[in-house]
């Protein structure tokens, strides 16, 4: 199983299998349910191959809009990564911009950043581009039925 998350105070979330087929995407809405979907995921006993996030970065352009910040994505990140660490599961982060490949895999547009349930989306679009770059992934593969 491979996990992709779109970390933050709503964090998306993409499972596939070990073949790269989707499995379930969904968002959760708040710091403690992110945590407890890790811990869940482990517990399952399902073997996680990867989880991958994408990455923090604060942009000049941005930092004053993160004034007084609690930083939900940079905890949830280390609240994952943290628990990866302990599990021995391997971890990553990877760019933002990789998204945009993954759409483009995927063959839809970028959903705007207003509506929460799109964080789903931009894991699967993370998850897509890097099963597909790894080679765990055929292009215009998707869900079993």
């Amino acid at each position: 199983m491979y996990i992709f998350i779109d970390p933050g105070e709503n964090t998306g979330w993409a499972i596939f299998d070990a073949d790269g087929h989707e499995v379930d995407v969904f968002t959760t809405r708040t710091f403690e349910k992110t945590c407890a979907n890790i811990f869940q995921y482990i517990n399952n006993r399902v073997p996680i191959k990867h989880v991958i996030a994408e990455n923090f970065k604060l942009y000049p352009w941005k930092s004053q809009s993160q004034m007084w910040s609690e930083f939900e994505t940079v905890q949830v990140i280390g609240a994952v990564r943290a628990r990866c660490l302990e599990y021995n599961i391997p971890f990553e982060t990877v760019p933002a911009h990789n998204k945009g490949m993954g759409f483009m895999y995927m063959g839809i547009k970028e959903p705007s950043h207003n509506n929460p349930a799109n964080h789903q989306l931009v894991a699967m679009a993370h998850g897509v581009f890097w099963l597909q770059k790894c080679g765990i992934r055929t292009p215009q593969q998707g869900r079993q039925r």
